[in-house]
């Protein structure tokens, strides 16, 4: 448990943002590994239909993959617009000087030339281009990682720039990933407590009727079942 007292003041801006390009690092690379550690499995060298507890194989792949992308784009972001930029002036020359050291690796991400496009447009967003065509129906082809060697270059651009950082402002990266500061957020529910499975249960049920109701004498159906409406009824 953390006491008041081993609670310090607030980080500066400078290892704010180093604790914030070392955080996304780490989980960009715990993401690779899992990839990695199911490998076989994840590029369909067995013969599968369906992973344990229902989840798809395709499934985990491509969450871990966009979680990846996504995490890179915001390593990217804060890379260049926060570090050296809305941090402060008096470590403005030595990241100047680091991010030159690391200029090869920066401009190695960016051979990946539409990270950006393919996490607005087939992660983040609603699929659809700057135009407002869907990108599946348009057939858009994005130039992004395609496969494990794929995203190990990408990381180890990501790595090399992270690390250097580390490396020459030492004192502020030890700082800010080894002291307790008060940090954290908090869930913000509107005054709503918890439900009992019995106002799940009633909830569901309401809307499922409301529903029905709606379409019935309309439509050619009225069958609103849900698999996560059963779920939440027979769950424990």
């Amino acid at each position: 448990m953390v006491k008041n007292k081993d609670i310090i003041s607030r980080p500066k801006d400078l290892e704010i943002s180093i604790f914030t390009l070392w955080s996304l690092f780490i989980l960009i690379d715990q993401h690779f590994k899992a990839l990695g550690k199911y490998r076989l499995l994840l590029e369909s060298e067995y013969d599968y239909d369906e992973f344990e507890d229902g989840l798809y194989i395709d499934s985990i792949r491509e969450a871990l993959y966009y979680q990846i992308l996504l995490k890179t784009c915001s390593f990217i972001e804060e890379w260049d617009e926060t570090l050296g930029i809305k941090t402060e002036g008096e470590y403005k020359k030595v990241i100047l000087e680091v991010k030159k050291i690391v200029k090869p690796a920066r401009k190695l991400l960016n051979t990946f030339k539409d990270l950006k496009q393919f996490r607005n447009q087939a992660i983040a967003h609603n699929h659809r281009d700057e135009k407002g065509n869907n990108i599946y129906f348009s057939r858009k082809s994005f130039h992004t990682p395609q496969n494990l060697a794929d995203l190990a270059l990408l990381i180890y651009g990501i790595e090399k720039m992270v690390k250097v950082l580390a490396g020459v402002l030492y004192d502020e990266f030890q700082r800010v990933i080894t002291k307790t500061f008060s940090t954290g957020f908090k869930y913000s529910y509107s005054g709503h407590k918890y439900l009992s499975k019995k106002e799940f249960i009633d909830q569901v049920n309401f809307i499922d009727d409301k529903i029905r109701i709606s379409l019935k004498g309309k439509y050619d159906f009225d069958d609103v079942s849900s698999d996560y409406g059963e779920l939440l009824r027979t769950a424990p």
